[in-house]
């Protein structure tokens, strides 16, 4: 999960997979700037992106997206 400092859609998301007993590793964008390059090529412009590796990304301020790349990667 990309997230940056001060963010409260990306509080949300990991308020969602912490609920769901989820593992995610959260990578700090504005800390990182090969995690910057990272978001950008995968076509994204603004922060959270939930990305499950072999299934895709999603931006990560809708839940349902989320959701559904969850449920598509057999994670929930």
């Amino acid at each position: 999960m990309y997230t940056k400092e001060s963010c409260p859609g990306c509080l949300q998301i990991k308020r969602m997979l912490n609920y769901l007993q989820l593992a995610y590793e959260e990578r700090r964008v504005d800390e990182q700037s090969a995690d910057r390059e990272r978001i950008l090529a995968l076509g994204f412009r603004s922060l959270p992106v939930v990305e499950v590796e072999g299934v895709g990304a999603v931006p990560g301020a809708d839940p349902a997206q989320v959701e559904d790349l969850l449920v598509r990667a057999g994670l929930v």
